[in-house]
């Protein structure tokens, strides 16, 4: 007497894969917030450049010749500490903008069932 398993049953079939599905509007929105965030890093960059060339005699408020008032110098370089630490929050900020257009770019032309 033979064994016989009772179960599916192998076969080769597969169901038909769907189209990938292509969101145009989330697509075109997902290239616009990218665009948006490379704009503010390209911003930043230019800022940063800027803010990086200028001599420090003229950031620091330092006339040549004169005598250093040290009050003011310290004013000048706390602002520049805090145009640097604006250019850092800002360089950030424009890198998520990228990375969210770059997240909603993708889901736009994922495959929905």
């Amino acid at each position: 007497m033979e064994e016989t398993t009772v179960g599916p049953a192998e076969t080769s079939y597969r169901a038909p894969s769907t189209p990938p599905h292509r969101d145009v509007f989330g697509t075109l929105f997902g290239l616009l917030v990218f665009f948006g965030g490379v704009g503010l890093l390209l911003i930043t960059f230019q800022a940063a450049y800027r803010l990086f060339t200028t001599p420090p005699e003229s950031a620091l408020g330092i006339e040549h010749g004169k005598a250093l008032d040290v009050a003011a110098a310290g004013d000048s370089a706390a602002r520049l500490i805090l145009r640097i630490v604006l250019l850092l929050i800002m360089a950030f900020v424009g890198s998520m903008v990228a990375n969210r257009g770059i997240s909603l770019y993708a889901d736009s032309r994922k495959h929905h069932k």
